[in-house]
Order: structure tokens, then C-alpha cells, then sequence
């Protein structure tokens, strides 16, 4: 006897209840249905609510020589931290739907030295500074794997792409 067909509902609520990202991003690729169901507009806000995931954007400015960082969710209740960026801690890149970011932090004499975030856990790691040949003009970061975290960061020169 095989298994009955679940309706689309049924599957958009259980989509909506699954808490892992990683298994969430398995999901897209079940098929086409479940993919257009998770980038639904109306499904983030009700995954959130369901899951207690945070969701929103960081930005980040200049202001009296300082970087200031703010967390705004698309709910525009829920507030997060950003105080535990230290000063001077610039933000270069971010892997958006993991919510990590590659962060530069001014030291003394001009040097910096780079980490990445992941700003919900507030867990730094630093990184290997790296040997810079050509002045880098944008950066941009991806994660590969999310257990373990392995991530690439990609830095862009007048020259072209540096890896």
C-alpha cells in the first residue's frame, strides 16, 4: 500500500515548523513545489513565528567616526544586540540566510586584524590575515557547509578576483 499525497497546505505547515536551516535548505530541492512554497512572501514571517528564528537585515554606518551596526527585523518587533561588536569593527561581507559575517577590526598603527561573526551566538573566530598583493575594492562571503561551519571569502581587486 503506498502513502497518500499530502495537500500543499499540509506541506506549507510543516515547512513552516522545521527549525533547522540546513534541513530547510535540503527541502528546496524535493521539488519545485516546495521550493516556490519556501521563497513564498508569507512564508518567512510565519516560519519565524513558528520557529522563533530571527529575520531581518543588518546594517551598519558611520557616526562620529565610529561604525555603528543595527539589527532591524521584518517584524519590526524584535530587536537584537549589537553592542558586542567591538569598536572599530567593520563589517566587510556576510553570508546572509546562514547569518554570518566577516568583520575587519582596526588594532593599533593601521594594522587590522579579520574574524567572522555569527552575531545570534555572539562567537568570533579569528582568521588568517591574509597576504594583500592589490588593494581590495569588495568582498563577499558564502557558506559551504553550515555543520561544520566551513565558509569561503571572496575578495574582489581592481586586477580581478582573489580567492
Amino acid at each position: 500500500m503506498g502513502c497518500p499525497e499530502l495537500s500543499s497546505d499540509t506541506i506549507f505547515q510543516i515547512l513552516t515548523k522545521i527549525t533547522s536551516l540546513r534541513l530547510l535548505d535540503t527541502c528546496k530541492v524535493v521539488s519545485k513545489e516546495w521550493k516556490k512554497m519556501i521563497y513564498e512572501s508569507s512564508f518567512t514571517q510565519i516560519h519565524c513565528d513558528r520557529t522563533k528564528t530571527k529575520s531581518g537585515y543588518l546594517i551598519q554606518d558611520i557616526r562620529h567616526n565610529e561604525y555603528v551596526s543595527e539589527f532591524v527585523s521584518y517584524d519590526n518587533d524584535t530587536t537584537l544586540p549589537t553592542g558586542f561588536l567591538p569598536k572599530k569593527t567593520k563589517i566587510l561581507a556576510c553570508a546572509a540566510n546562514q547569518g554570518i559575517l566577516c568583520c575587519e577590526k582596526e588594532l593599533e598603527k593601521r594594522q587590522c586584524r579579520y574574524y567572522v561573526c555569527i552575531p545570534v551566538t555572539r562567537e568570533w573566530k579569528a582568521l588568517p590575515n591574509p597576504k594583500i598583493r592589490h588593494r581590495t575594492t569588495a568582498m563577499a562571503m558564502t557558506v559551504l557547509r553550515p555543520q561544520p561551519l566551513r565558509f569561503r571569502i571572496i575578495r574582489l581587486s581592481p586586477r580581478g578576483l582573489i580567492g
